[in-house]
Protein backbone atom coordinates (compact mmCIF):
# COMPACT_ATOMS: atom_id res chain seq x y z
CA UNK A 1 0.00 0.00 0.00
CA UNK A 2 1.37 3.49 -1.19
CA UNK A 3 1.32 6.01 1.88
CA UNK A 4 0.45 9.67 0.43
CA UNK A 5 1.71 12.58 2.37
CA UNK A 6 0.54 16.28 1.33
CA UNK A 7 2.42 19.09 2.02
CA UNK A 8 4.15 19.84 4.75
CA UNK A 9 3.80 22.97 7.31
CA UNK A 10 4.85 24.13 10.52
CA UNK A 11 2.13 22.27 12.24
CA UNK A 12 2.20 19.00 10.45
CA UNK A 13 3.95 15.75 12.56
CA UNK A 14 6.95 15.82 10.29
CA UNK A 15 7.52 19.36 10.68
CA UNK A 16 10.13 19.99 13.18
CA UNK A 17 8.55 21.00 16.31
CA UNK A 18 9.51 19.80 19.74
CA UNK A 19 12.51 17.64 20.30
CA UNK A 20 10.53 14.64 21.68
CA UNK A 21 11.48 11.02 20.74
CA UNK A 22 8.62 9.03 18.66
CA UNK A 23 6.58 12.93 17.80
CA UNK A 24 8.16 12.98 13.95
CA UNK A 25 11.01 14.75 15.53
CA UNK A 26 14.03 14.07 17.11
CA UNK A 27 15.56 13.84 20.61
CA UNK A 28 19.27 15.74 20.90
CA UNK A 29 21.41 14.14 23.69
CA UNK A 30 24.27 16.04 24.20
CA UNK A 31 23.88 17.70 20.71
CA UNK A 32 23.16 21.49 20.98
CA UNK A 33 24.34 21.82 16.84
CA UNK A 34 24.22 18.97 14.87
CA UNK A 35 26.73 19.36 11.87
CA UNK A 36 28.32 16.06 11.60
CA UNK A 37 30.62 15.16 8.09
CA UNK A 38 31.40 11.72 7.69
CA UNK A 39 34.11 10.37 5.43
CA UNK A 40 32.85 8.46 2.63
CA UNK A 41 34.09 4.57 3.29
CA UNK A 42 35.09 2.05 0.48
CA UNK A 43 33.23 -0.67 0.10
CA UNK A 44 34.99 -3.53 1.49
CA UNK A 45 33.43 -6.68 -0.67
CA UNK A 46 33.25 -5.23 -4.40
CA UNK A 47 36.95 -4.13 -5.25
CA UNK A 48 37.82 -1.37 -7.75
CA UNK A 49 35.32 0.15 -9.95
CA UNK A 50 35.50 0.37 -13.69
CA UNK A 51 38.08 3.16 -13.38
CA UNK A 52 40.30 0.95 -11.40
CA UNK A 53 39.47 2.99 -8.10
CA UNK A 54 38.08 1.64 -4.89
CA UNK A 55 34.28 1.96 -4.61
CA UNK A 56 33.36 4.85 -2.10
CA UNK A 57 30.16 4.82 -0.27
CA UNK A 58 28.01 7.94 2.22
CA UNK A 59 28.02 6.23 5.68
CA UNK A 60 26.96 7.75 9.08
CA UNK A 61 27.48 6.01 12.31
CA UNK A 62 24.56 4.84 14.00
CA UNK A 63 22.64 2.38 17.04
CA UNK A 64 19.88 0.59 17.01
CA UNK A 65 17.34 0.05 19.57
CA UNK A 66 19.23 -1.69 22.91
CA UNK A 67 21.79 -2.75 21.15
CA UNK A 68 25.18 -0.99 22.06
CA UNK A 69 27.79 -1.60 18.85
CA UNK A 70 28.04 1.30 16.24
CA UNK A 71 27.15 0.12 13.00
CA UNK A 72 28.58 1.94 9.74
CA UNK A 73 25.18 2.65 7.80
CA UNK A 74 24.83 3.39 4.34
CA UNK A 75 23.08 6.92 3.70
CA UNK A 76 21.21 5.63 0.78
CA UNK A 77 18.69 8.06 -1.28
CA UNK A 78 17.76 5.37 -4.00
CA UNK A 79 16.02 3.67 -1.06
CA UNK A 80 12.89 4.13 0.35
CA UNK A 81 13.00 2.39 3.74
CA UNK A 82 15.44 2.00 6.57
CA UNK A 83 16.40 -1.41 6.21
CA UNK A 84 18.42 -4.10 7.59
CA UNK A 85 19.03 -7.54 8.23
CA UNK A 86 16.47 -9.29 10.69
CA UNK A 87 19.38 -10.54 13.47
CA UNK A 88 19.73 -6.84 13.82
CA UNK A 89 16.52 -6.79 15.24
CA UNK A 90 16.69 -9.22 17.65
CA UNK A 91 20.16 -7.51 18.82
CA UNK A 92 18.13 -4.35 18.95
CA UNK A 93 15.37 -5.72 21.34
CA UNK A 94 12.73 -5.73 18.94
CA UNK A 95 10.48 -8.25 16.51
CA UNK A 96 9.75 -8.05 13.26
CA UNK A 97 5.80 -7.65 12.65
CA UNK A 98 4.83 -10.78 10.34
CA UNK A 99 1.80 -8.72 9.30
CA UNK A 100 3.63 -6.48 7.86
CA UNK A 101 5.49 -8.20 5.40
CA UNK A 102 7.07 -6.76 1.57
CA UNK A 103 8.94 -8.36 -0.75
CA UNK A 104 11.11 -6.08 -2.33
CA UNK A 105 14.13 -6.36 -5.15
CA UNK A 106 17.18 -4.92 -3.66
CA UNK A 107 21.44 -6.70 -4.13
CA UNK A 108 19.97 -8.12 -7.34
CA UNK A 109 17.10 -10.58 -5.72
CA UNK A 110 13.54 -10.53 -4.11
CA UNK A 111 14.06 -10.28 -0.47
CA UNK A 112 11.42 -10.56 2.32
CA UNK A 113 11.03 -7.41 4.72
CA UNK A 114 9.32 -7.30 7.70
CA UNK A 115 8.69 -3.86 9.30
CA UNK A 116 8.87 -2.43 12.47
CA UNK A 117 9.02 0.55 14.40
CA UNK A 118 12.66 0.63 15.80
CA UNK A 119 14.43 3.73 18.10
CA UNK A 120 17.88 4.71 15.88
CA UNK A 121 20.58 7.04 17.19
CA UNK A 122 23.02 8.90 14.84
CA UNK A 123 26.50 9.11 16.38
CA UNK A 124 29.01 11.96 15.79
CA UNK A 125 31.99 10.96 13.23
CA UNK A 126 34.59 9.91 16.30
CA UNK A 127 31.88 6.43 17.26
CA UNK A 128 33.07 5.21 13.64
CA UNK A 129 36.87 5.79 13.86
CA UNK A 130 36.91 4.64 17.64
CA UNK A 131 34.62 1.37 17.08
CA UNK A 132 32.36 2.05 20.37
CA UNK A 133 31.20 5.08 21.58
CA UNK A 134 30.11 6.33 25.39
CA UNK A 135 28.54 9.47 24.51
CA UNK A 136 25.37 10.92 22.57
CA UNK A 137 24.31 11.22 19.70
CA UNK A 138 20.32 12.13 18.02
CA UNK A 139 17.70 10.09 18.50
CA UNK A 140 14.94 9.45 16.38
CA UNK A 141 12.25 6.73 15.63
CA UNK A 142 11.91 4.99 12.35
CA UNK A 143 9.68 1.82 10.93
CA UNK A 144 12.48 -0.43 10.16
CA UNK A 145 12.35 -2.90 7.30
CA UNK A 146 14.20 -6.20 8.26
CA UNK A 147 15.49 -8.84 5.59
CA UNK A 148 13.89 -12.08 6.74
CA UNK A 149 15.65 -13.74 3.78
CA UNK A 150 19.32 -12.07 3.48
CA UNK A 151 21.45 -13.27 6.35
CA UNK A 152 24.84 -11.38 4.76
CA UNK A 153 23.98 -7.99 3.23
CA UNK A 154 27.01 -5.59 2.26
CA UNK A 155 25.35 -3.07 4.30
CA UNK A 156 23.93 -3.93 7.81
CA UNK A 157 22.19 -0.58 8.21
CA UNK A 158 20.68 1.38 5.11
CA UNK A 159 19.31 4.44 5.67
CA UNK A 160 16.43 5.32 3.25
CA UNK A 161 13.76 8.42 2.23
CA UNK A 162 11.36 7.11 4.94
CA UNK A 163 12.74 7.12 8.00
CA UNK A 164 16.27 9.08 7.66
CA UNK A 165 15.96 11.51 4.84
CA UNK A 166 12.78 13.03 6.31
CA UNK A 167 14.10 13.54 9.69
CA UNK A 168 17.35 15.10 8.77
CA UNK A 169 18.68 17.52 6.28
CA UNK A 170 21.40 15.20 3.94
CA UNK A 171 24.08 16.95 1.94
CA UNK A 172 26.45 14.05 -0.57
CA UNK A 173 29.39 15.19 -2.11
CA UNK A 174 31.58 13.05 -4.02
CA UNK A 175 34.07 15.85 -4.75
CA UNK A 176 34.74 16.00 -1.09
CA UNK A 177 34.12 12.20 -0.53
CA UNK A 178 31.70 13.39 2.50
CA UNK A 179 28.35 13.19 3.77
CA UNK A 180 26.93 15.87 6.04
CA UNK A 181 23.96 15.31 8.43
CA UNK A 182 21.68 18.47 9.46
CA UNK A 183 18.97 19.78 11.61
CA UNK A 184 15.96 18.69 9.62
CA UNK A 185 15.02 22.35 9.12
CA UNK A 186 18.69 23.46 7.87
CA UNK A 187 17.64 22.78 4.02
CA UNK A 188 14.73 25.04 4.57
CA UNK A 189 16.35 27.52 6.10
CA UNK A 190 19.72 27.72 3.49
CA UNK A 191 16.87 27.77 0.57
CA UNK A 192 14.38 29.96 2.11
CA UNK A 193 11.45 27.60 1.50
CA UNK A 194 8.41 28.86 3.57
CA UNK A 195 5.38 26.49 3.76
CA UNK A 196 1.99 28.66 3.30
CA UNK A 197 0.15 28.18 6.79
Amino acid sequence: MRQSFGARTPTSPNWWGSAEPHAGGCQYTAVTDLRWTYPYQEEARTGLNHLGVPLLRPTVAVRAGVDTHVYAALVDSGADNVLAPEWLARAAGVIPDAARELQVRIGGSARTIRFQELELELLPPDALRQGDWEGGGVRWEATVGFFMNWADPPWLVILGQCGFFDKFTVTLSRFAQSVAIERQECFDTRFGIDYPS
